[in-house]
Formats: C-alpha cells, sequence, structure tokens
C-alpha cells in the first residue's frame, strides 16, 4: 500500500510540474495590412521613419511573448534614417524587405540591400539611414 501512495504522489507531482511549465497554447497572428504604424524609439526625433509593432514591444498582446522582446515592420522614406538606438538586454535582427540603404552600427556605416540579415548584438548602438529615392522596408 505505501509503494502505490508513493507511486501516485510521484505522478501527480510529475503531472503538477509539467503543466507548471508547459508552453502557453496561446497562437498569435498578424497582417501587417491591419496594424497601425505606432511611435517607437526607432521613430522618436527621425526622419521618414515607420514602425508597425507586429509582436512584443508596442503589441496589445505583448504579455503573451517570453522571449521575444519585439519584432516589427520598419519602413524608411527616401533620404530618411531612424534615430540610433542600443537595447541593453535585447540581440536584433534585421532584415532587409526591400530597398536599399544603410547599417549605422556602432560608429561605422555598412551598406546594405533587399535579401541582407543582419545581427546586432546587446548593447550596439544602430540605426537604419535610407540613401535612395524609394523607401526601403525591414524587418
Amino acid at each position: 500500500m505505501p509503494n502505490t501512495i508513493l507511486r501516485n504522489l510521484s505522478l501527480v507531482s510529475a503531472l503538477a510540474a509539467s503543466c507548471l511549465f508547459a508552453a502557453d497554447p496561446t497562437f498569435l497572428r498578424r497582417s501587417v495590412g491591419d496594424i497601425q504604424p505606432q511611435s517607437d524609439d526607432l521613430t522618436a526625433n527621425a526622419r521618414a521613419a515607420i514602425y508597425k509593432p507586429i509582436f512584443g514591444v508596442g503589441d496589445r498582446q505583448a504579455n503573451q511573448l517570453k522571449g521575444v522582446p519585439r519584432y516589427g515592420e520598419l519602413t524608411v522614406g527616401p533620404d530618411g534614417a531612424t534615430a540610433v538606438v542600443s537595447y541593453p538586454a535585447e540581440e536584433q535582427l534585421y532584415y532587409i524587405l526591400d530597398g536599399e540603404g544603410t547599417l549605422l552600427y556602432d560608429n561605422q556605416k555598412a551598406p546594405v540591400k533587399k535579401d541582407d540579415f543582419m545581427y546586432l548584438p546587446i548593447n550596439v548602438k544602430h540605426g537604419m539611414a535610407n540613401t535612395s529615392n524609394r523607401p526601403s522596408g525591414y524587418w
């Protein structure tokens, strides 16, 4: 009898622990066309920069995310530029959807174009400038 009680107690404990650490079943879906642009640190004091928060900071369901602080669409108009920002606890990935421009990275400038990916480590000052005569889009 004591072995049965211990085995049942172990099963209940294992089940309770798995429930505590189970993934949140929330499914989030967005259509970029439905998202309204919002002010963001990248658009503060910027020239012709628009940010649409898809997930994370600026999104109404940001509290659902556990490991993605922000994910959005950034558009910079012709001859525009974002603010230069850095994040003390966030790595950043940028993907150039369309157009071309310049990545402002620390004290360097690097040309970027459609289909380029960039990884930006924690605490590195960065921004984007559009050097073309048409809008450039970034993820």
